[in-house]
């Protein structure tokens, strides 16, 4: 027998989603900053040594695994919070 939610679940369920949904385009936006930023300001010149490059690049390595490191440990931290208030429900029914 397949159980299906209450109208109320199915709607923060659509609401959780759309949480998700709200926080990687914040994401992809802080990521399109960080690369227009290096754009603008590190790439001045018209011609670059291979040093200068592997150094631009480098920082914008750091700076994007940065803000995809934050992303991945909120979005575990949100995981584990939903996880933890599902386990709470079920307790009284043990």
């Amino acid at each position: 027998m397949e159980k299906e939610l209450s109208e109320n679940h199915e709607l923060q369920v659509q609401s959780f989603l759309s949480f998700g949904k709200m926080k990687r385009k914040q994401h992809i936006r802080e990521l399109d900053y960080v690369f227009n930023e290096a754009k603008d300001i590190q790439l001045t010149e018209a011609v670059y040594t291979k040093d200068e490059v592997k150094e631009i690049l480098d920082g914008l390595t750091m700076e994007a695994k940065d803000v995809l490191d934050k992303e991945i440990e909120n979005a575990t931290h949100t995981g584990a919070l939903m996880l933890k208030l599902l386990m709470l429900q079920v307790l009284p029914w043990r």
